[in-house]
C-alpha cells in the first residue's frame, strides 16, 4: 500500500467518524429540518415571485420578531411541538432564502460526474413531488368516498364530516377510521342497524384501503419506481419513521435505483461466453 493511499484510508476513516458525531449532535433537528426542506421545495416559486422586488432584510426582521413571540407564548405548554416546530420555521426561512446557494453548494460537493448528479437529483424530486401528489389525491379520493357514503346513509353535516375524513388521511395512524368509526357507531345507534352494517364494511373495505393501492400506482408512475418494490418501501418507512417515512422509503428506493443504473451504465456485465458445441462428428476406432 502506497503512502498516499495509507493517507486517504486514515482521511476517510477520520470522515465518517466525524460524520457519525455530527450525526449524533443533529438527530434532534432531523424530522423538523426534513419538513423545513419539504416545504421549501413547494413554497420556494411562490415566496420568489412575493418577494420580488421587495426588500427581504425587512422581511427577515418580521419573522425572527413573529417567531421569537411564538416560541414565548407556547414554550410554557408544548416545548417539544415548539422546537419542533420553531427549527422547521427557521430551517425553512434561511432555505428559502438561500436555496439556491445551498443547493448549488452541494451539487458542487458530491463527488460525481455532472450527468450523474443530474440523475440523482432529478430523480430526488421527481419522487418528491409523486409522493406529495399520491398524498393529496388519496386525501381527496378517501373524502369523496367516505362523504358518498354519509350523503347516501343520511348522516348530518356530510360536508363537514367529508372534509375531516380527507384531512384525517394524513395521519399515518388511525387515519380516516378516526372519522367514519365515530359515524358507523353513529348509525349504529340511532338505526337502523344496517346503515351501521354498510357503513362499517365501505369503511374498513374502501375507504381505509383505497390508500394501499392510489399511492403505489401514483408514486410508481410519477417517480418511475418498480411497484412491487415501492409499496414494501412505503410500509416500511412507515413503520420505521413514522409519518415521514412515507417519503423517506421512496426517496432512498429511488436513490438505490439510480445508483444501480449508474452502476449499470458505467460498468457493463461481460458478455456471457458463448457455449460452443462439440464437434458431431464421430471418432470412430483404428481399424486394425
Amino acid at each position: 500500500m502506497t503512502r498516499e493511499q495509507v493517507f486517504a484510508l486514515c482521511f476517510f476513516g477520520l470522515l465518517l467518524v466525524l460524520l457519525y458525531q455530527i450525526g449524533i449532535i443533529f438527530r434532534p433537528f432531523l424530522l423538523p429540518v426534513l419538513w423545513a426542506v419539504i416545504l421549501a421545495r413547494l413554497a420556494f416559486p411562490l415566496q420568489r415571485r412575493l418577494t420580488a422586488g421587495t426588500s427581504f432584510l425587512q422581511g427577515a426582521k418580521v419573522v425572527s420578531v413573529f417567531l421569537l413571540g411564538q416560541v414565548t407564548d407556547l414554550a410554557k405548554n408544548a416545548f417539544a411541538f415548539t422546537f419542533s416546530c420553531l427549527v422547521m420555521m427557521i430551517t425553512l426561512f434561511f432555505l428559502l432564502k438561500d436555496g439556491p446557494q445551498l443547493y448549488q453548494s452541494l451539487y458542487e460537493l458530491i463527488p460525481l460526474t455532472d450527468a450523474h448528479k443530474q440523475k440523482f437529483f432529478t430523480r430526488l424530486d421527481r419522487t418528491t413531488m409523486a409522493v406529495i401528489q399520491s398524498l393529496v389525491v388519496t386525501a381527496i379520493v378517501q373524502g369523496l368516498l367516505a362523504g358518498a357514503a354519509y350523503w347516501m346513509l343520511g348522516v348530518p353535516s356530510t360536508l363537514v364530516l367529508t372534509a375531516l375524513t380527507a384531512l384525517f388521511s394524513f395521519l399515518p395512524l388511525g387515519g380516516t377510521a378516526l372519522v367514519w368509526v365515530p359515524v358507523t357507531i353513529y348509525l349504529f345507534w340511532i338505526g337502523p342497524v344496517w346503515k351501521g352494517i354498510v357503513m362499517l364494511a365501505w369503511g374498513a373495505g374502501v375507504v381505509s384501503t383505497i390508500d394501499q393501492v392510489i399511492k403505489p400506482m401514483l408514486i410508481g408512475h410519477g417517480a418511475q419506481l418498480p411497484t412491487l418494490f415501492l409499496f414494501f418501501s412505503i410500509l416500511g418507512g412507515l413503520a420505521a419513521y413514522g409519518f415521514i417515512g412515507l417519503l423517506l422509503g421512496p426517496i432512498l428506493l429511488a436513490i438505490l435505483i439510480t445508483a444501480i443504473q449508474i452502476y449499470r451504465e458505467d460498468y457493463p456485465s461481460a458478455p456471457a461466453p458463448e457455449l460452443v458445441p462439440e464437434s458431431s462428428e464421430v471418432s470412430h476406432p483404428p481399424e486394425r
